[in-house]
């Protein structure tokens, strides 16, 4: 995702909040991203920001936010399993 939009979803996006993570979205009419941040104070060794990163791409494979530009943060300071991120993100609702 290109800076740029990340700047207009970071200041006119909507946020919601889950048990895992800080959602801020746009509807969009063009094919949606999704861009995920594992912040460095919480993981200052690269290798779990990408385990989680990579968790949570796996994830979201079996779901359909075509419709918008989303941006994730993961606020958990440890690295959860598969199946608790899954159900975390089954219960993220997006308007």
């Amino acid at each position: 995702m290109k800076t740029s939009k990340v700047d207009i979803l970071f200041n006119t996006g909507r946020k919601t909040y889950t048990d895992f993570f800080t959602v801020i979205y746009l509807p969009t009419n063009e094919v949606g991203e999704v861009c995920i941040s594992a912040p460095i104070k919480k993981f200052p060794k690269a290798v779990d920001r990408n385990r989680v990163k990579r968790l949570i791409k796996a994830v979201l494979v079996n779901y359909d936010f075509s419709k918008f530009d989303i941006f994730l943060i993961y606020r958990p300071t440890d690295i959860k399993s598969y199946v608790e991120i899954n159900n975390d993100i089954k219960t993220i609702e997006l308007k």
